[in-house]
């Protein structure tokens, strides 16, 4: 528990540390020794692009540092322009910790460098980059691209094992028009096939959007030669298959991503975040999973954990929707020594089989699941435990259950309430409650209500999905942790909203507005996308429309720093 206390607890400071230290302004160039080219590689900073650069492309650069290697660390500063070219890194002599090799835009801006290819009918050569055996090489704020439609459009190939890669502030983009499923990973952002480990892979702080899948990544898949040291962090998907897939790893880090489906309305499978083939103490934690439709949210299949190490889901939101037996967040094929703790999944799609939680696997052992919020409104399951699992779950209390069907759970055969599960189970969950919780929005997770509030136990969660602090003694269950304040704290009792639907302007009223304060105006469309963000005192607000297109929209308002108590209501724009 002290482990896991302490690696909650840097996670967050460690990935603030990068993002300042990747962010910070382009140091003074170095001289550019050509001498060196010959005798001791290249060192210092060179340009790639623009006027009178010392190299025109990125594969006249990749040559030289083929031909020549690098003799100390090396900056490839990237001018701004579009770079037609389908390029390969192979192995850079002399690179080392001590001399790695970095390529990034000149304004630290991913949109200003584009280094694009089309998409093909062919498989072979199927990227843009290609990393083959190329170690310490980074890239940073540079968008990488396949453009058009065909079905061979990997982006980024990891090929023969590159160690310590980092991929940071870019945008991974695509061929757009993706609608099928894509199971071998041949229209992915970046690939890497199970032939090779690629050990210390840092996928940090980038957009992934359009192609089937977002990233698919393998390791070596020989027993005993996984990967390790893959974090993927502070990642955005909108991919229409696979947001984030990894296999063969050991302890990897899934930290604080966003996964959103970039569609809203297909019905062909999806996967948020899947992992396969894991050993050691794995962290998935932090993460923000829309599906919208899709089987899975957050998914673990031979995940083993040896004792006394145990792997850790938590603080992670996840909305999930299938019309078949969806699984907000899945255990499965025989998963060990994993603690699921202070996640909140909403399985919000009509479907009598789903399941917001899902273990499965004759030979699971040692599944915690802590301070949990499962919440199916489609009529499915809460939580699932699997025939010939249900020995598999060594610990189970504090949990939020609730169906809007009429089976709250299964364990081993279906259980209708909370009591039955008790029972069935020998008195797991006696801690445990069974309502409905009050969210932001079906796609917005975080509570707006104050019946989770101090119902759950400390486990060692130093901190919640946004990183502010655990209460230490009465932490609240799920992945948001609040203080319900009341009325006079939050300084009104309630708004209205008229007209509504409207179609150019409508009033917001206050209700017993504490005098002087100031009032803080939010609007969201129905992904949780920020459209309008105002501050105002008094006790009546006007809200134009200006060029919003007609539908739903959730508005929330809330006293200037009273973030924990916040008042909803649905708006709705209409043309007629």
């Amino acid at each position: 528990m002290k482990k896991l206390l302490l690696i909650l607890s840097l996670i967050s400071t460690i990935a603030t540390a990068q993002d300042a230290d990747n962010a910070s302004p382009l140091r003074t160039s170095l001289p550019k020794p050509q001498a060196a080219k010959t005798t001791g590689g290249l060192m210092g900073t060179y340009t790639i692009g623009g006027v009178s650069p010392d190299y025109a492309t990125f594969a006249a650069a990749f040559a030289d540092l083929a031909t020549v290697g690098v003799g100390a660390p090396v900056d490839f500063v990237v001018r701004a322009g579009t770079y037609t070219e389908q390029v390969s890194l192979g192995v850079i002599s002399g690179a080392s910790a001590a001399t790695p090799v970095a390529f990034h835009s000149e304004a630290f801006d991913s949109t200003t460098v584009i280094l694009t290819f089309p998409s093909s009918t062919a498989a072979t050569n199927n990227y843009t980059l290609q990393l083959n055996g190329a170690d310490y090489v980074s890239f940073n704020s540079i968008t990488i691209e396949r453009s058009g439609i065909d079905i061979y459009s990997t982006v980024v190939e990891l090929a023969n094992g590159c160690d310590s890669i980092s991929f940071m502030h870019n945008i991974f983009k695509g061929s757009a028009g993706v609608s099928a499923i894509n199971s071998t990973g041949t229209r992915s952002c970046i690939f890497s096939d199970a032939m090779f480990s690629n050990n210390d892979l840092h996928i940090i702080n980038n957009r992934f959007v359009d192609n089937a899948n977002g990233i698919w990544v393998n390791g070596n898949s020989t027993p005993g030669n996984y990967a390790t040291g893959l974090e993927i962090t502070d990642n955005y998907f909108s991919n229409f298959y696979v947001g984030a897939f990894v296999l063969y790893q050991d302890a990897p880090i899934i930290h604080h991503n966003t996964v959103v489906r970039n569609t809203i309305n297909s019905t062909v499978d999806y996967f948020g975040i899947s992992l396969r083939y894991i050993t050691g103490a794995l962290l998935v934690v932090k993460n923000k999973v829309n599906t919208f439709t899709g089987n899975y949210g957050i998914r673990l299949r031979e995940a083993v954990t040896v004792s006394p190490f145990m792997g850790t889901v938590a603080n992670n939101m996840v909305q999930i929707g299938d019309a078949g037996a969806g699984r907000g967040i899945a255990l499965e094929d025989n998963c060990t020594n994993q603690s699921i703790r202070h996640n909140t999944v909403n399985y919000n799609l009509a479907s009598a089989t789903g399941r917001a939680m899902n273990i499965e696997g004759t030979n699971s052992a040692g599944m915690e699941v802590v301070n949990n919020c499962f919440v199916n409104r489609g009529g499915g399951y809460a939580i699932y435990i699997g025939v010939g699992a249900t020995t598999g779950l060594s610990g189970s209390d504090y949990n939020c259950f609730y169906s809007s069907g009429t089976l709250l759970a299964f364990f081993g055969t279906n259980l209708a309430s909370l009591n039955t599960w008790q029972i069935v189970t020998s008195g797991m969950d006696l801690h445990a409650v069974s309502l409905n919780p009050v969210f932001v929005s079906a796609y917005d997770l975080h509570v707006n209500t104050s019946a989770l509030d101090n119902t759950g136990t400390p486990d060692g969660t130093p901190d919640d999905i946004d990183g502010e602090p655990r209460n230490p003694v009465t932490p609240d269950i799920g992945a948001d942790e609040f203080t319900f304040s009341g009325i006079d704290e939050n300084g009104i009792s309630a708004f209205a909203i008229s007209p509504n639907p409207f179609t150019d302007a409508t009033l917001i009223t206050l209700t017993n507005a504490a005098a002087g304060s100031e009032f803080h105006f939010r609007l969201m469309d129905m992904k949780g996308c920020l459209l309008a963000d105002d501050y105002f005192s008094g006790t009546t607000y006007i809200f134009q429309r200006n060029a919003l297109p007609a539908g739903i929209y959730i508005c929330k308002i809330n006293a200037t720093g009273k973030t924990d108590s916040e008042f909803v209501s649905k708006v709705v724009i209409t043309d007629k």
